[in-house]
């Protein structure tokens, strides 16, 4: 029977901040409005959540695929945005509190100085030495996640729980959640500081512990989330205002009852699963755009998201030696440009705005406003010649439009 994680740090209280700025104010649905040319900027502080970790990963090899990297691609949908994940594994409250005052001061610092007892990581090393660029970042950023709280009740917390008195489980509860919301009280003051113009949403977190037979232990656990989630719904109707909005996302409702099926705890680990970050970024999406959380379904041989909407007409996408090719004429259309031939030169004319590309077929350069750029692929006429199809890549450098892939849903999105 599975009664407590005794090898493992128990992540309780998986505080969760988010702050949004101009991504998205609609619901995240299949006609989620695409909102500007202006590019978002996400920024994401926090614990082993924000890095999305998982055991058994070999992230040399293999790019982790948490919540946050959920909603960067979510947020795609809706413009151009760039990401920075700042996750510090094992990192807690008073760490956050003053990694965030290095960051104020504009401070360059080391691991041991924000905790002294941070896992020793190159990453980390790097990041603590760079603070000008972080604190430049969350200068612009519309969107801010933080994972902090997991590592306060850390490590023994389930055990206690299960063999405590009750006062003595409330009295221990009372003191972490004291700590935890003085620690977050002056990181959210601060964070607004460095970031003046972000909405923040605080998500609560999950129990990382299932039942199995144990119902005692885990009806006392959901009480001691239930009290944090309270405690993080004191802090945002306390500190909200005008200038400061803040909500409460709650992750707990997506958890209870799932424990099990979004977690890693059957292999005597905490962090979510697949699932669990999934269901942690679908809590997030409601609290920021207002809808549930887009899951981009896995197209062949790509999937083409242009301007927020599926690339989808009679002439698909297709790939020539290893390159994703678009049909030029229906790519025109779906961003608005206009296209044109030139007959005696075998090559398509694209303009847009002040923009004017020319495609000759074959050719592995394009002529932008005149001037020759090197492209990576020839552009091919395809259907008995009566089709131009130019390398996907070739759009972003010919008009200025923006190309992300994101390999874990096989999507090319395509931004100006």
């Amino acid at each position: 029977m599975k009664k407590f994680l005794a090898q493992t740090s128990v992540r309780l209280a998986l505080v969760t901040v988010l702050t949004s700025g101009l991504i998205g104010t609609g619901a995240a649905t299949a006609d989620v409005t695409y909102t500007s040319k202006l590019p978002h900027h996400f920024v994401a502080l926090g614990d082993s959540l924000t890095l999305g970790l998982e055991p058994g990963v070999d992230y040399s090899m293999n790019e982790p695929y948490g919540f946050v990297d959920r909603l960067y691609e979510d947020s795609l949908y809706t413009g151009r945005t760039y990401v920075k994940n700042y996750g510090v594994a094992g990192l807690n409250s008073t760490g956050l509190v003053k990694y965030l005052d290095a960051l104020k001061q504009n401070k360059n610092t080391t691991p041991n100085e924000i905790q002294a007892d941070l896992p020793e990581s190159p990453r980390t090393d790097q990041l603590f030495s760079q603070i000008e660029e972080s604190r430049q970042e969350l200068a612009v950023a519309d969107l801010i996640t933080v994972t902090i709280g997991a590592n306060d009740f850390a490590p023994d917390f389930a055990a206690f729980v299960q063999a405590g008195a009750d006062d003595d489980v409330k009295a221990k509860t009372n003191d972490v959640l004291d700590t935890l919301s003085t620690n977050l009280r002056s990181a959210l003051a601060t964070l607004h500081e460095l970031a003046p113009h972000a909405q923040v949403v605080i998500a609560d977190g999950y129990v990382p512990y299932f039942t199995d037979g144990d119902q005692a232990t885990y009806d006392r656990l959901q009480q001691v989330s239930e009290d944090t989630t309270t405690t993080l719904d004191e802090i945002a109707d306390s500190m909200k205002s005008d200038t400061f909005p803040i909500k409460v996302a709650h992750v707990s409702e997506k958890f209870n009852g799932h424990e099990r099926d979004y977690t890693h705890l059957a292999e005597n680990d905490v962090h979510p699963n697949q699932a669990g970050y999934e269901a942690m970024a679908d809590a997030f999406a409601q609290a920021i755009w207002g809808g549930r959380y887009r899951i981009t379904e896995q197209r062949q041989p790509i999937n083409v998201i242009v301007k927020g909407k599926e690339f989808h007409n009679d002439y698909e996408v297709t790939m020539i030696n290893d390159r994703a090719y678009l049909p030029l004429r229906e790519f025109a259309e779906a961003v608005g440009a206009e296209v044109g031939w030139d007959e005696e030169n075998q090559a398509a004319i694209i303009s847009m705005g002040e923009s004017n590309v020319k495609f000759s077929i074959g050719s592995d350069t394009l002529l932008v406003n005149g001037e020759e750029v090197k492209i990576d692929a020839p552009v091919h006429l395809l259907y008995d010649g009566t089709k131009t199809y130019v390398p996907l890549r070739a759009i972003s450098q010919g008009l200025g439009f923006d190309v992300e892939y994101i390999s874990n849903s096989n999507t090319a999105y395509i931004n100006n």
